[in-house]
């Protein structure tokens, strides 16, 4: 019989809150949003630029001593910009403080942030800009103490 970790939303919420206050506490980041928006959805009355979050994917991994999560966490940086410069600056800021980072997440334990991808999609139908970062996290439970 083999021991499984159910896909909960825990750790999905648990690195969400963890990367917004980890983005947050970057003042060139906020500098370029104008303000700390960084929103899971943004308001209608938010004006741009500002981080959303998107997609996700989690699934269970089995190590050989651990188990735990591997999140793809999908953010959108949105601008009103008729070019992608402004939201192609925001993520790359997003992905220089991002890949490698090491951060603390209360009740888990969190590997280096790796950045998956960076994608410029074209035809916004509210005429707003994006460009979309994915990530990758692998979480396991914190040990016991």
């Amino acid at each position: 019989m083999t021991a499984t970790v159910p896909v909960t939303t825990g750790p999905v919420l648990a690195l969400r809150a963890c990367l917004r206050t980890f983005w947050l506490a970057d003042p060139v980041l906020v500098g370029l949003l104008g303000g700390e928006k960084i929103y899971d959805t943004a308001a209608r009355s938010v004006i741009p630029p500002y981080v959303t979050f998107g997609s996700l994917t989690a699934r269970q991994w089995l190590g050989s001593s651990q188990r735990g999560h591997e999140q793809e966490v999908t953010v959108t940086v949105w601008s009103r910009q008729v070019s992608d410069r402004e939201s192609l600056e925001i993520a790359s800021r997003l992905s220089l403080i991002s890949d490698g980072a090491v951060l603390s997440m209360p009740g888990y334990q969190l590997w280096p942030l790796q950045v998956l991808m960076l994608d410029c999609p074209q035809g916004n139908p509210q005429g707003l800009r994006q460009t979309v970062v994915v990530l990758r996290a692998l979480t396991a439970p914190a040990a016991n103490p």
